[in-house]
């Protein structure tokens, strides 16, 4: 399931959209580092903190910042009306006012020196005007602000049926990429936009390397199969343990080659 099905399936079920953070949280890898990185950098802005998260999709991470710091100002854009208004929904009735929701195109998005730390995590890879979408998301930040970027830069498999099935699926759509995904991103090339943009560097690092990839795949294993309703029970009490070891592990991993990207950028003072 993307991320628009899931979103249909929760709806305006606030108890059920909380299950579903807490399930995306413990079964995908890139919530690990994005979190971690909301973590790390929310503290840098002194005062009320304002944080944007662009592309906020079923708005997880908006609703962690909205949690984790009450006394700032958190927006969300998203593109789809239907999430925007069930967002809207949820935060309402989480009762939670400094936090907001916008229904946006991130290309034509426009805002100038007004947060602290912008968020954009697996969004850029759907956009094909990415280069525009990072100049405004540059030009949104405070001096001194950071941008945190998650993205994919590959889609390897470690278990050979998997990579076969995604191939299948993609002669048969007649699509180059899965996921809906317009482009992969190698560690140069994103360097090299997010510094033509005016901003400079601070953090990078490469994402499901070797155990990232098989806990990646041992997911995906269980999500694709036939008889997923049946063995989940036994996946989660028997195998889901070990991927957490292995998602922990890519964590603690120095990774040389993975199927993600995480970076954080500064604008200059």
């Amino acid at each position: 399931m993307n991320s628009k099905e899931i979103a249909a399936m929760i709806g305006k079920r606030v108890w059920l959209r909380k299950v579903g953070y807490q399930l995306i949280y413990w079964t995908t890898l890139r919530e690990w580092y994005i979190k971690n990185g909301l973590k790390r950098y929310r503290g840098s802005a002194t005062g009320e903190p304002a944080v944007l998260d662009a592309g906020c999709g079923l708005g997880q991470h908006l609703y962690y910042c909205a949690q984790a710091h009450p006394e700032a100002r958190v927006l969300g854009l998203e593109q789809d009306p239907q999430q925007v208004e069930d967002l809207a929904h949820f935060l309402q009735a989480e009762r939670l006012p400094h936090a907001r929701v916008e229904c946006t195109d991130l290309t034509t998005w426009n805002c100038q020196d007004a947060y602290d730390v912008v968020l954009c995590g697996s969004v850029l890879e759907h956009i094909r005007e990415d280069l525009v979408v990072l100049k405004k998301l540059a030009a949104a930040l405070k001096p001194g602000g950071h941008l945190l970027l998650y993205v994919p830069s590959a889609e390897r498999r470690v278990l050979p049926w998997l990579e076969r099935r995604m191939q299948d699926d993609l002669r048969r759509s007649g699509k180059k990429y899965p996921h809906e995904h317009v482009r992969y991103y190698a560690p140069q090339e994103l360097s090299v936009k997010v510094r033509s943009v005016g901003l400079q560097i601070v953090e990078q690092r490469i994402t499901y390397g070797r155990w990232g990839r098989w806990a990646y795949d041992a997911v995906t294993s269980v999500q694709v199969c036939r008889f997923f309703k049946w063995i989940f029970p036994f996946y989660l009490f028997f195998v889901h343990p070990w991927v957490l070891v292995m998602m922990w592990m890519d964590t603690r991993s120095k990774n040389r080659t993975g199927n993600g990207l995480w970076m954080v950028a500064c604008k200059p003072i």
